[in-house]
């Protein structure tokens, strides 16, 4: 195919991202949350039915043909012979915010090993047990996972993060039909500095070690946008729909390349309105940092 003509592109470009990677390349994928993925081969982009943006790249589209062009530096006409060669399943994804509503997991009789779990991880144990008394995290009856709820403006949950527990596991996923827009935070309407991080993980590592520097860790806000996705995150612009006293936002996203450009994204954004400043972690991500800090006393 040397030549392609307008109305059959116009028909390939129907075809979505998600749809050709999972009916051809399903190996690529990493489940990131209720119908979100990863690239295994480039863990910088994130796909959805609502498309997928990389940004290591800073490049996002909708169609498979955008990502395959992009991504992979196929030409135009190679990306069309691969979409319009394979078979492909247009998937059909349901939409969470309509169909349903989320329903947090049972939880356990007791908090024991979500608890030791996140101990394990550096986490203050004054912190943890706040968390728990206020329904923050809690441990879930079947596999004791440690769950991160986050909240709307009446107290219902409305989203939920787990994660594994056990040594060595990778286990991490949203709940089905979680908003993300109500992620997991911690807010103080008193202060107006907001500092915002990946994931809750980072957050409580933040939060232990101002308290280890004897600062008071409930002086300022926590929201963890549980991942990169968009450049101006819904769990950001709720927040600051809901708390509009803030004044200055501290960038705490991850020391690596897709943290990087995420913070510069988000400045670029924020500074005409806020006072911005971004913090990178000596390490990784803030509990990398935490848990060094720790093995070096």
């Amino acid at each position: 195919m040397s030549y392609i003509k307008p109305e059959n592109l116009t028909e390939l470009r129907k075809i979505d991202a998600l749809s050709y990677m999972l009916s051809c390349e399903p190996q690529e994928l990493m489940h990131d949350g209720y119908n979100r993925y990863r690239l295994s081969s480039e863990h910088s982009c994130v796909i959805s039915p609502k498309g997928w943006y990389a940004w290591q790249r800073c490049k996002g589209g909708k169609s498979a043909i955008d990502l395959l062009c992009e991504l992979r530096g196929l030409s135009l006409i190679e990306a069309c012979e691969m979409v319009g060669g394979a078979s492909i399943v247009q998937f059909e994804y349901d939409q969470p915010a309509e169909r349903g509503e989320m329903k947090l997991p049972p939880p356990n009789f007791e908090n024991k090993r979500v608890f030791n779990y996140l101990c394990k991880r550096g986490i203050d144990e004054d912190i943890i047990q706040w968390c728990l008394d206020n329904d923050l995290i809690y441990e879930e009856k079947k596999y004791g996972g440690c769950v991160f709820v986050g909240y709307d403006e009446q107290r219902k949950p409305k989203y939920a993060f787990i994660r594994g527990t056990y040594s060595n596991s990778r286990f991490k996923q949203e709940i089905q039909y979680s908003q993300k827009k109500y992620s997991f935070r911690i807010v103080n309407e008193q202060n107006t500095t907001l500092n915002i991080f990946e994931s809750a993980i980072d957050a409580l590592s933040f939060a232990t070690l101002m308290k280890n520097a004897n600062k008071d860790w409930q002086s300022v806000n926590y929201l963890s946008l549980g991942g990169l996705g968009s450049r101006l995150p819904p769990q950001l612009l709720n927040y600051l729909e809901h708390v509009p006293q803030t004044s200055k936002i501290n960038l705490c996203l991850d020391n690596d390349r897709a943290g990087v450009d995420a913070s510069q994204q988000l400045y670029n954004e924020l500074q005409k309105d806020f006072e911005v400043l971004i913090h990178y972690p000596r390490c990784k991500d803030w509990n990398d940092y935490l848990c060094q800090k720790e093995r070096q006393i």
